[in-house]
């Protein structure tokens, strides 16, 4: 457990930090996860509410606590670390209409109660844009982004597993494909299919069953669903569901139907993978018990 106390001065802060850092790499943290990672960390052990996200830098002020704690941290690694800290260290991103415009919304890494604003995390947003916007709007922005964001994460659970790393792949291309300059809707959706379809063909390969080799969200939809999978209504497949000419141009795809199915692309692969996750844990806790059975009749 990390034992440390509040800094108030430099030198303790200093001292605070190497210790955090020592216990993260004791834990196999990544340099590029232990940012978000040790200020989750500090947070926990001192028992205070930090935000995630800052604006400004610190004062010259022997304060550590709230927003000028968080950016010491934050530089106290950058200086550390420097470029390899690259690597985002969160389940990744996705596109969220704006009156009518994409942008890209980047997850961060989260864990405990550290707080952020979501439209800080709105890559590139215009101060102009995100004060014109309304309490309706805003409302909106969070709820796709909270829905978004948990899908993801919990994407993110099962990413050992086979395909896992594709289908966020995959999301990632439907993603570029709506906020290049000029977009590829058609290019997207079928980014979006194969999101879907990847999810539910992870599913049929840990229960074991056949996994076709057709794009036919419904064929195998109900394949999966007869392998003990959750219904999923036909309506929400069929805004998926797209030919493959869809690459080349064969189908036009509109801005909406290629926004919608990401959305929806990136919701139901996070219920696929709860499923996944769920039938997971309740199988090793099965082996557990029954190795314990086991063991006492020996």
């Amino acid at each position: 457990m990390l034992q440390i106390e509040l800094p108030t001065s430099e030198e303790e802060f200093i001292s605070m930090m190497e210790i955090v850092d020592s216990f993260l790499r004791e834990e196999e943290i990544p340099p590029h996860a232990r940012p978000i990672k040790g200020l989750f960390k500090i947070a926990k052990s001192l028992n205070l509410g930090l935000r995630m996200t800052y604006k400004g830098s610190a004062g010259d002020s022997a304060v550590y606590t709230g927003d000028d704690l968080t950016i010491r941290i934050f530089s106290w690694f950058e200086e550390r670390y420097g470029n390899k800290l690259g690597m985002p260290a969160g389940p990744g991103r996705v596109a969220i209409m704006i009156r009518g415009d994409f942008w890209e919304a980047q997850f961060p890494g989260i864990w405990g109660t550290v707080k952020f604003d979501i439209i800080d995390r709105i890559t590139d947003l215009p101060i102009g844009l995100s004060a014109a916007l309304n309490s309706r709007e805003l409302r909106a922005i969070a709820d796709s982004y909270i829905a978004a964001y948990q899908a993801m994460e919990a994407i993110c659970q099962i990413r050992d597993l086979p395909m896992v790393t594709e289908i966020l792949g995959d999301i990632d291309s439907a993603v570029n494909h709506l906020i290049s300059n000029p977009p590829h809707y058609g290019l997207s959706k079928w980014a979006s299919l194969q999101t879907v379809e990847k999810s539910f063909k992870t599913f049929l390969t840990i229960k074991k069953a056949d996994v076709p080799r057709h794009h036919r969200l419904k064929d195998i939809s109900m394949l999966a669903e007869e392998n003990g999978l959750f219904a999923v209504d036909k309506n929400l497949i069929s805004k998926i569901q797209c030919s493959a000419g869809v690459r080349y141009g064969d189908e036009k795809i509109s801005k909406d139907e290629a926004y919608e199915a990401h959305r929806l692309s990136v919701e139901l692969s996070g219920l696929i993978a709860q499923a996944v996750f769920s039938m997971l844990v309740h199988h090793s806790r099965t082996q557990k018990w029954c190795s314990i059975q086991h063991q006492s009749f020996l």
